[in-house]
Formats: C-alpha cells, sequence, structure tokens
C-alpha cells in the first residue's frame, strides 16, 4: 500500500511540465512533450511516462502559471522556486498520513527556451526517489 501511495504522489508531482519563473520565464508558449522517467530505492526500474501539455502566452508570462499543477487534493506545495538565467529550482514538501515527504528539483532551458533537462530528488519516510525528466516544444497549440 506505501509502494502505491508512493506512486500516486509521484505522478500528482509530473502532471503537468515542470515549468517555473519569478520574473521572467524561459518558456516559449506551445504544445510541449515531457518524458519522466522514475528511480525508486529498492524498486525495479519504471518505465518512462511521456505526455504533452499546451502552455499558452498567458501561461508563460505569469510565474504563477507556469509552477507546476499538483493534483487538486495534493498533500504538496512548492516553495522557494527560484529562477537564474535558463535554471529554475524549487523544492516541494508534503505532509502525507504516511510522514513528511520532501523534495528539491531544478530544471535547465536551452537559450531558446525550447527543450529543458531536470531533475528531482524526492525522499520519503521509507525510501527515496530520483526522478529525471526532459521536455521539448512540438509546435504550437492544438
Amino acid at each position: 500500500m506505501k509502494l502505491r501511495t508512493a506512486m500516486i504522489l509521484a505522478a500528482g508531482l509530473f502532471a503537468f511540465p515542470l515549468l517555473a519563473a519569478v520574473q521572467k520565464t524561459p518558456v516559449k508558449p506551445g504544445k510541449w512533450e515531457v518524458t519522466t522517467q522514475m528511480h525508486m530505492t529498492g524498486m525495479p526500474e519504471m518505465p518512462a511516462h511521456t505526455y504533452t501539455h499546451c502552455v499558452t502566452p498567458e501561461d508563460a508570462a505569469k510565474a504563477e502559471n507556469t509552477l507546476p499543477k499538483m493534483q487538486k487534493d495534493s498533500p504538496c506545495m512548492l516553495q522557494d522556486v527560484k529562477v537564474d538565467g535558463q535554471t529554475i529550482t524549487w523544492k516541494v514538501s508534503c505532509d502525507t498520513p504516511n510522514g513528511k515527504v520532501t523534495g528539491d528539483g531544478k530544471v535547465t532551458y536551452d537559450a531558446e527556451g525550447t527543450n529543458y533537462k531536470g531533475e528531482m530528488h524526492v525522499t520519503m519516510p521509507q525510501r527515496e526517489m530520483d526522478s529525471t525528466f526532459v521536455g521539448k516544444r512540438i509546435g504550437p497549440c492544438d
């Protein structure tokens, strides 16, 4: 059951592309394809998950609209989001029924703002999880 909770929590953390900013975002509006790979200590390798997401010009222009969206009932909160040039860092904290979950992440965009690579490390009460992800702009939104 705890593994299922961890998987649901992880899916909630990566429900949308990890896009964040403070003043000026390095994000280019359009349709993005994101591939996430999760690695959990003591567990077999999980398959990569690829999905698409539309980033509107309004989303890309406002920091609050480019933060990762948590599931509606997620116990997780993003904190300490910082943009330094093309690199975005953040922390995440979750109070779950199984205990406190903490983590930090980082994404770095290319100069054009159309590709990024990132990673996130999450510490759960009984295990740790590392995730890597890549995103690329694949064209205009549908």
